[in-house]
């Protein structure tokens, strides 16, 4: 025997043991058995080749769903091609627990594979003894990984249409049959227990639910007020019933009600009244989603019977795929088999035989209007589980063709073909598409013009805010020219001080170098007017000459004077 290989795959990732060759203890079970008490001996008999982690949750989950499904996985395929390929020409056998699996991978790598019992109990052992295999892998790791992983993938699995959720459809009809028991059982014991008081009522009001109603209303029969009467017209809605429930009081055989028991029938009346209201709920209840999961079925065959039969197929999808003949008789389970079993006449209809259409054939037709309405209500169910557009159209040329059938069965005209009734629903199909299209076009645009509409403010407040920001910017530029200025300003009062201060000085130096200059003016002053006088006594010839010499004179003069006020001024900084 070749060498065995193992492929193990859990929530961290992928593994590849190899078994030990010429290990006779491999062939046994009860050997296998024993060697996984200890990890040691098991140690021995296999050895880990191999394993390759998952990256992330997300590729976990996309592996163990394709396991699930008997596909191969991009990241098994090239985790066996790695660590196989070199055995290619070699006898090797590898060991997987899922058939469909090893299907696939000898297909796909003509690899043979092996789903022995021993091989299931290497890998108990292997499940068992993982931790140790894999030390670097914490065993808490693990254990997170595979809760976390059982999630994902049961989410995945229960994943479901919200809108095609027939599980409720099922819960819903099966609590409106078990409360419709009820109720006829409360009523009957209602009937009986407030008979005693006033036999009467049972004969007047037949109705159940006006019962409980009038019973409420009426408590005891021998106090009757004008709001009694107001309340039992509101429940009736009928005058002269109404005279007669009174009249019925005043004349009534039935017994006297002591308080304790008045208070028990109110309470009794009252539960019934509850319960029929809540009924009438869970009907509207299954209406309102027998239109949404299965319409077709609702139209041909009402909305109660239609759940029914989901609920006895088990799904919408398993009643799509029986045939109309096990449609037919749904419900009528154990007439069949003890048909079968006493060798009698199969029955000719279940569930079926509720529904009007049954009610309306004839005796000899009954049989071949059940087969015929099977037939119709198996292809509404296909067209509501598999159909991707929810409509009735299919449901009510369906209905159309099933009145047409019982009308031939009574008149003999004959009804149209399925090809022509098939033909017009398509073409009404094509008509509401369009329509839903031009809808759905029109919706966008509108959420279009909403959206620019929506742009436009935005862009406009965005310009706003800009505008704002703007002038609080440029309000700051000013706040801060204005105090670059005022800083200037008082540097400029500051320097016009300083000069002021420094002029002062200067300007008392030369107070004093004005007074000796002005006493020696006054001396010059005198002396030239007498220069003057002498010139003005000399002739007229000689007047170039003086002006000339009273030039030179006043130049020397003016020198004298520049040399006198400089050694003013040197006498003074002496002083």
């Amino acid at each position: 025997m070749g060498k065995l290989f193992l492929l193990f795959e859990c929530a961290l990732g992928y593994t590849l043991f190899s078994r030990t060759q010429n290990e006779e203890i491999g062939q046994l079970e009860s050997s296998v058995q024993e060697a996984m008490k200890n990890f040691k001996t098991f140690g021995k008999l296999v050895k880990l080749k191999s394993f390759l982690p998952f990256s992330s949750p997300e590729e976990a989950l996309a592996n163990a769903t394709s396991i699930a499904e008997g596909t191969i996985h991009d990241t098994l395929r090239n985790f066996l091609d790695t660590n196989l390929s070199s055995m290619k020409g070699k006898k090797f056998e590898l060991g997987v627990c899922d058939k469909t699996l090893g299907g696939k991978i000898s297909e796909e790598f003509g690899i043979r594979c092996s789903t022995a019992q021993n091989i299931f109990e290497l890998m108990r052992g292997i499940r068992q003894h993982l931790k140790q295999f894999i030390p670097q892998q914490k065993f808490t790791n693990l254990v997170k990984g595979q809760q976390a992983l059982s999630r994902s993938y049961s989410r995945v699995k229960v994943k479901f249409n919200v809108n095609k959720v027939d599980t409720m459809v099922i819960q819903a009809v099966s609590i409106i049959d078990q409360i419709t028991k009820d109720l006829n059982t409360f009523s009957m014991r209602l009937k009986e227990w407030y008979g005693w008081h006033f036999p009467e009522l049972r004969k007047l009001v037949t109705d159940n639910y006006q019962f409980a109603k009038v019973a409420i209303a009426l408590n005891d029969r021998a106090v009757i007020t004008e709001e009694k009467e107001e309340k039992l017209m509101e429940i009736l809605d009928d005058s002269e019933l109404v005279e007669q429930i009174i009249k019925a009081t005043k004349s009534s055989i039935g017994m006297e009600l002591t308080p304790l028991d008045s208070v028990q029938v109110y309470a009794l009346a009252n539960r019934v009244e509850k319960l029929f209201e809540y009924h009438q709920s869970l009907e509207s209840y299954l209406k309102e989603k027998m239109g949404k999961i299965a319409p077709n079925l609702s139209v041909v065959i009402g909305q109660n019977l239609g759940a029914k039969l989901i609920a006895k197929a088990g799904s919408l999808t398993s009643l799509a795929k029986y045939p109309s003949s096990t449609v037919q008789i749904l419900g009528a389970e154990k007439a069949l088999f003890r048909a079968l079993r006493k060798n009698k006449k199969t029955p000719k209809y279940g569930l079926l035989f509720q529904s009007t259409y049954i009610g309306k054939a004839y005796q000899k037709n009954k049989g071949r209007m059940s087969r015929f309405l099977a037939n119709k209500c198996s292809l509404a169910a296909r067209y509501d589980a598999f159909s991707p557009i929810t409509t009735d159209i299919f449901g009510r040329k369906l209905q159309e063709q099933v009145e047409e059938r019982l009308k031939f069965y009574e008149t003999g005209i004959k009804p149209r073909k399925n090809l022509e009734v098939m033909k017009e629903a398509q073409e009404q199909l094509k008509i509401m598409t369009l329509e839903q299209q031009q809808q759905l076009e029109l919706e966008m645009e509108k959420d279009d013009l909403v959206e620019l509409k929506e742009e436009k403010k935005k862009e406009v407040k965005m310009e706003e805010e800009k505008d704002d920001s703007d002038s609080d910017d440029s309000d700051d530029s000013d706040d801060s020219d204005d105090s670059d200025e005022k800083e200037e300003k008082k540097e400029m009062k500051e320097e016009k001080e300083e000069s002021d201060s420094d002029d002062s000085d200067s300007d008392d130096s030369d107070d004093f170098d004005d007074s000796d200059d002005s006493d020696e003016d006054s001396e010059e002053n005198k002396k030239s007017m007498k220069v003057e006088e002498n010139e003005n006594k000399k002739p007229s010839k000689k007047t170039t000459s003086t002006s000339e010499d009273s030039e030179d004179s006043d130049d020397s003069d003016d020198s004298d004077d520049s040399d006198d006020s400089d050694d003013s001024d040197d006498s003074d900084d002496s002083d």
